[in-house]
């Protein structure tokens, strides 16, 4: 088996010999048949102790630096000068270079615009590893069943994220047929603020699906470090109020809304991602055990813990990103108390949302109102339609 070139340059400095670099490369072919890409370098510092410290010099010899985004935690390639000024291709905050035991895999390659750092990105992105017809650029996440890749498609000259489920030989009955359930709902579903999928397609022998590609960074992380304020939150549960709406007439009830499923890209627009546990139409609970509930438990609605798939209804999903919004402006208290109280399921099936102004005063009065209505015990209690949601959050924007 050909080595890549950081191979070949590992071979010379003797941090590995022929035979045990074969059988990594063969290993790495094996992982990636099983949707598991693992770069070259991360194999040699796992499985022969090579220290990242004896490989980066390697990568600079390929004229290849690594930088990190201390925001996002994002980690990309440069080629050319590493000292040039860059930011994040995901959420727009400067780089700096990645610490020297910074795991080796890259999202993708940066150029400094010379001629010489544009050919060098054009080298690295011909030696991206191959799935189908795509070139793998990067993990961009991965969940308990699905993996996220950014990749290239060379057909439409564009990036693209793949979706596909991890060690598909491994993945039970429900959770292939619920990837494909995935597959479907996204595809029915054209909005501005929801992650639009370019179909379902296979791939080196299963399915994953086609997405584009949105530079940004989730919810969660803009929020952990301080990144949006009260009312840039407020306004960015709104718009993914419409799309919820709109995914709602569509007869479909995302079931998982979350920070973490809430993308915002470079530009400031939010998106909706991540329907692999939603519920479409009247289906039932056939594929999950009987009264098991799918999702995450601290955004789950009291109707749901309670009654499991059954109950789910688009109320659940207004509760949900109201549980969103009231994280995003009182600093992370929960409505509820801790999810991971052993007695929260109770407390959330018995108990009422704290009002929004007993644990932060200084909250804009009308945006405390649409909070307690979205976070109503009673379904009938909250907001008709995430799009009588969306109309609560704007009129409380200031201005």
């Amino acid at each position: 088996m050909t080595a890549p070139p950081l191979g070949q340059l590992a071979l010379q400095a003797r941090l590995v010999d022929e035979r045990r670099l074969d059988g990594l490369l063969r290993g790495q072919a094996r992982r990636r048949a099983e949707g598991d890409v693992r770069w070259l370098g991360d194999l040699l510092r796992d499985s022969m102790r090579v220290a990242p410290a004896q490989l980066r010099p390697l990568l600079r010899r390929q004229g290849l630096e690594l930088l990190a985004c201390a925001r996002c935690r994002a980690r990309f390639g440069a080629v050319g000068r590493p000292d040039a000024p860059r930011t994040c291709l995901r959420c727009g905050a400067p780089l700096a270079r990645a610490p020297e035991d910074a795991p080796l895999g890259t999202e993708d390659t940066l150029d400094d615009g010379t001629p010489e750092g544009r050919a060098l990105l054009e080298a690295h992105r011909r030696r991206a590893p191959p799935f189908g017809p795509f070139l793998l650029l990067g993990e961009l996440g991965r969940g308990g069943m699905g993996v996220i890749y950014k990749a290239w498609d060379p057909r439409a000259g564009l990036p693209v994220a793949l979706k596909l489920v991890q060690r598909p030989a491994a993945a039970s009955f429900q959770d292939q047929a619920r990837f494909r359930r995935e597959a479907r709902a996204i595809a029915a579903l054209r909005h501005e603020h929801i992650v639009a999928s370019r179909g379902l397609e296979e791939a080196d022998g299963f399915s994953c699906i086609v997405m584009d590609y949105v530079a940004g960074v989730t919810l969660d992380l803009l929020l952990a470090h301080g990144a949006v304020d009260r009312a840039r939150a407020t306004q960015i549960c709104a718009r993914v109020a419409r799309a919820l709406d709109h995914a709602h007439q569509a007869g479909i009830v995302h079931r998982d809304v979350k920070p973490q499923n809430v993308l915002v890209a470079r530009d400031g627009r939010p998106y909706l991602f991540d329907f692999g546990v939603a519920k479409m139409g009247d289906q039932s609970s056939s594929l999950t055990s009987e009264g098991v509930a799918l999702g995450s438990l601290g955004f789950m609605a009291p109707e749901y813990l309670l009654g499991g798939s059954a109950a789910v209804g688009p109320a659940c999903d207004v509760y949900a990103l109201g549980v969103t919004l009231f994280l995003a402006v009182t600093g992370g208290r929960h409505p509820i108390g801790d999810p991971a109280a052993h007695d929260f399921v109770v407390r959330a099936i018995e108990q009422r949302a704290a009002p929004a102004l007993s644990v932060a005063p200084d909250l804009p009065p009308a945006l405390a109102r649409a909070l307690d209505r979205a976070l109503a015990r009673e379904p009938a209690d909250r907001h008709p339609t995430a799009a009588a949601l969306a109309d609560d959050l704007e009129r409380a924007l200031p201005g």
